[in-house]
C-alpha cells in the first residue's frame, strides 16, 4: 500500500468513528426523551398531591409504572442508518419488597395443662363416743363424739371445733346419732346412757310380823320389812333382797327401840329414816305398830 492509500484508509477509519458515536449520541438523546416524556406525566399529579392531599398521584404513579412496563416488552434494540444498531439501555426494574417491619412475632401460648379430675369423697367419718362416766351417777352425763374428719353435728348437739360434737344428757336416754361429714357421708352410733339416777330414796314399812308369849299374850317379837324404792346399801343387821328396781329390807327387833337407819343408792346419794318400836313386851290390846320418818 501506498502512501495514498493509507493516507486515505486512516481518513476513512476517522469517518467511520466520527459516524459511530454520532448515532451512540443520538441514541442516548432518544432514550432521555423517553425518560423525560415520562416524568412530565407524573409531575402534574405531584403537584395535585402537593396543593389538596388527595390520592390521586398514587393513581398517576401507577399509570407511569404501566407504561413504562409496557415500553419495556417492546424491542429495546433500535437500528439508527443501515449497517449499525444500538441498543437502548433497559429501564430499571422497580421490585416491591413487602414491609415485615410492622409485622410483630407472637409469642406462642404454652398449653394450659387439663383441670384435674375432682376426686368425690365416699368415704364415712369414723366417729368414737366418750362419755363423762359410765358409773350411777345423779349428775348429767355429757357426751362427746369425735371424727377423723370435720363433720356436721346433728340437731340438738354443739359443734365443739370442726372434728367434735357434744350433747349433754340429764336422763337416760338409748338413741342412735347419726353423724355426717362435709361431704354428705354419714355414720351412725348408739349412744346408751343407763346410769343416770337423779331419784329420791324412799322406804315404807310394807308389813310387819310379830310374836307373843302364849302364856301371858305379851309381844316378845316385832319383824319390820321396808319397801325401799331402789337397790341400796344398810345399815348392819337388816337383811336386803332385790327386787329390781326396788328392794326389801328385813329386820327382827326383841325390845323397843328408835334406830336411824341409813340407806345409800350406787350414786352416793344417801337418806335416814328414824325407825321406832315401842311395843315390845304389852298386851295385843296397847301394842303400836312402828312408825319410820324421814330425817332429810
Amino acid at each position: 500500500m501506498n502512501g495514498n492509500e493509507q493516507s486515505m484508509f486512516y481518513h476513512d477509519v476517522r469517518n467511520e468513528r466520527k459516524i459511530k458515536k454520532r448515532k451512540t449520541t443520538v441514541a442516548l438523546c432518544i432514550v432521555l426523551l423517553l425518560l423525560l416524556s415520562g416524568l412530565v406525566a407524573v409531575v402534574p399529579s405531584m403537584i395535585g398531591v402537593l396543593s389538596d392531599g388527595s390520592k390521586k398521584p398514587l393513581q398517576d404513579f401507577n399509570a407511569y409504572s404501566a407504561y413504562t412496563e409496557t415500553n419495556n416488552k417492546e424491542d429495546t434494540t433500535q437500528t439508527f442508518g443501515s449497517d449499525t444498531e444500538v441498543e437502548a439501555e433497559p429501564e430499571p426494574q422497580t421490585v416491591d419488597v413487602p414491609n415485615t417491619s410492622s409485622r410483630q412475632t407472637q409469642p406462642s401460648q404454652p398449653t394450659p395443662a387439663p383441670a384435674p379430675t375432682p376426686i368425690r369423697d365416699t368415704t364415712p367419718p369414723k366417729i368414737t363416743p366418750e362419755y363423762s362416766t359410765t358409773n350411777p351417777t345423779g349428775d348429767d352425763v355429757t357426751v362427746v363424739i369425735r371424727s377423723d374428719e370435720p363433720v356436721v353435728c346433728p340437731s340438738g348437739w354443739t359443734q365443739v371445733d370442726a372434728n367434735t360434737c357434744q350433747k349433754i344428757y340429764d336422763r337416760n336416754a338409748d338413741e342412735e346419732v347419726v353423724i355426717k361429714d362435709t361431704a354428705g357421708n354419714e355414720t351412725g352410733i348408739r349412744v346408751n346412757i343407763p346410769n343416770i339416777d337423779k331419784a329420791p330414796i324412799v322406804a315404807t314399812i310394807s308389813s310387819s310380823e310379830h310374836l307373843y308369849n302364849s302364856a301371858n299374850g305379851l309381844l316378845l317379837k316385832w319383824t319390820v320389812n321396808l319397801q325401799i324404792s331402789k337397790n341400796v346399801t344398810i345399815d348392819s343387821g337388816w337383811s336386803c333382797v332385790s327386787m329390781t328396781p326396788s328392794c326389801v329390807c328385813t329386820k327382827a327387833f326383841m325390845s323397843n327401840d328408835t334406830e336411824v337407819v341409813t340407806l345409800q343408792d350406787a350414786t352416793g346419794r344417801t337418806q335416814k329414816y328414824q325407825l321406832t318400836i315401842q311395843s315390845i313386851g304389852l298386851g295385843s290390846e296397847s301394842s303400836v305398830f312402828p312408825t319410820l320418818e324421814s330425817l332429810m
